[in-house]
């Protein structure tokens, strides 16, 4: 789907080009709480029950990989932005915490805070 916009006085123009993109995983159960994620043409990744819900130290749950896919997602926005504007750095480290809470008797995430720390290129 294509779409025209046009903008004051006919001075603005751009034209957006709707995508669609379609990911496939499948996670299947092993033993006890744990299972295996997997996705075609990748490593699968063992995961479990975190170890405060009865499940076991060690492996991935869901709770650490939701929190590791918003860390991922500022990390490839940054680099796509870093790229565009030409910015050279050396190094992009990021350090992520979910905080789950119990409130209204459900569990939900009710903060994720990132802290990156980035390295920039000393063009002297």
């Amino acid at each position: 789907m294509r779409k025209r916009i046009h903008g004051w006085g006919g001075r603005c123009r751009a034209e957006v080009r709707s995508k669609v993109y379609t990911y496939h995983t499948a996670v299947k159960r092993t033993e006890q709480r744990k299972g295996v994620i997997s996705c075609a043409g990748k490593p699968d990744i063992q995961v479990a029950t975190p170890p405060e819900f009865k499940g076991h130290e060690g492996i991935w749950s869901p709770e650490d990989v939701f929190v590791a896919s918003a860390n991922i997602c500022v990390m490839t926005k940054f680099l796509a932005v870093a790229e565009r504007a030409g910015r050279a750095f050396t190094s992009y480290e990021s350090v992520a915490e979910g905080r789950l809470e119990l409130a209204d008797g459900k569990f939900q995430f009710t903060a994720i805070m990132l802290t990156p720390t980035i390295t920039l290129k000393d063009d002297r």
